[in-house]
């Protein structure tokens, strides 16, 4: 389902306080907020277990997305497992890590 005007305005009345955005890729449309830093230090310590890396990533995109619904968040993961990744590196990128940073002697 597209994300109508409509449906982002409830999510903004819904979660005044949170800084909301959407992801796209080829398979999924989603809307999700920036992680608080309890869900990414949770995710920093679990990913770093190799065993416990892909519920990391779940973990995370789970909690932070707020548009689709629960079931059909479950639905579109069953249908796509590959998206907890792709989306949760970009929530981890939202939460202020980033793969470049510029560094100039002073």
């Amino acid at each position: 389902m597209a994300i109508t005007p409509e449906i982002v305005a409830k999510l903004k009345s819904e979660h005044p306080d949170a800084e909301l955005h959407k992801l796209v890729n080829d398979y999924a449309e989603v809307v999700v907020r920036v992680p608080a830093p309890a869900e990414y230090f949770r995710f920093i310590e679990e990913q770093a277990d190799p065993q416990r890396r892909a519920h990391a990533f779940q973990a995370l995109f789970t909690s932070c997305t707020v548009y689709p619904g629960e079931e059909e968040l479950r639905k579109l993961i069953q249908r796509r497992p590959g998206i907890v990744v792709s989306f949760g590196n970009d929530l981890i990128e939202l939460a202020g890590l980033k793969a470049v940073t510029e560094r100039k002697k002073l």
